[in-house]
């Protein structure tokens, strides 16, 4: 029923551009879903292949997460019709920010930690 008040509510240019959003968004899903496995699996117990698993798995799991987040931020923004903004609409968009912003920090944090000597001007 709700996919047909949906397909009835948007243009089909539109729907267009959100079926695409929708698939990629699965796709991304589904990729960061098995970062969260691979992640699971290939804890860091030892160095090696396990720790290089590990790391693989946990930036495949943050970075695919995130764009899907913001897909599906993205797709429910574009199905709000009615123009007012829903709670569940500004929680989305504020969970994508924060994970950006964490991505952001932590980034610049792990290039910061390799490098030897830091230089103050």
């Amino acid at each position: 029923m709700f996919v047909i008040l949906v397909k009835n509510s948007i243009k089909p240019t539109d729907q267009k551009e959100l079926n695409r959003c929708n698939i990629a968004a699965l796709f991304f899903g589904i990729i960061g879903s098995l970062g969260i496995s691979i992640l699971g699996a290939f804890q860091t117990g030892s160095p090696g292949i396990t720790r290089t698993m590990h790391y693989l798995g946990g930036f495949f799991a943050y970075t695919f997460v995130l764009i899907y987040a913001w897909l599906i931020a993205y797709i429910s923004h574009a199905l709000n019709k009615n123009g007012k903004v829903r709670l569940w609409i500004w929680i989305r968009h504020t969970l994508a920010t924060l994970g950006s912003r964490t991505l952001v920090i932590f980034s610049v944090g792990f290039g910061l930690s390799k490098v030897q000597t830091l230089y103050f001007i």
